[in-house]
């Protein structure tokens, strides 16, 4: 029975460990220029970035220099083929306008997509040849 019991712990410890491995906390970003997320507009400035549940889907974003927490829906995609040597934002460059287009995490192995609302399905539609991709690094925070 005791020989059981260990089993069974020692299962579970091995359960819980890569799961934590996975986790994601909240990260600052500076950003240097206005950008949008989804159809929400966003100034350049410093923001908290983190993940608003264990499951990792919704995210929120939050101005450091005081302001409201927004949400947005960010897909969890396979595997990385070049896990990022630093975390970091990508953003997409359409017509002027710069979207937040992915989040890319150093130690794990998924990355983010962020859903694209109405205005930047249109942009893109529209100036699909102009599109370029701008990086900006993340702080994670202890």
């Amino acid at each position: 029975m005791r020989t059981v019991a260990i089993a069974m712990t020692l299962f579970a410890l091995m359960m819980v460990i890569p799961a934590q491995a996975q986790t994601v906390r909240q990260m600052n970003a500076a950003i240097p220029f206005d950008f949008n997320i989804g159809d929400a507009r966003y100034e350049a400035g410093v923001y908290e970035i983190k993940p608003s549940c264990s499951s990792q889907v919704i995210w929120c974003v939050k101005p450091q220099s005081g302001g409201p927490e927004r949400f947005f829906f960010a897909a969890q995609n396979g595997g990385m083929n070049k896990q990022p040597e630093k975390p970091i934002l990508i953003f997409e460059r359409v017509g002027g306008v710069n979207f937040l287009k992915e989040i890319q995490v150093r130690g794990n192995s998924l990355n983010w997509t962020v859903s694209k609302g109405k205005m930047q399905r249109e942009i893109t539609a529209t100036n699909s040849n102009s599109a370029s991709t701008v990086e900006v690094a993340l702080a994670p925070q202890p």
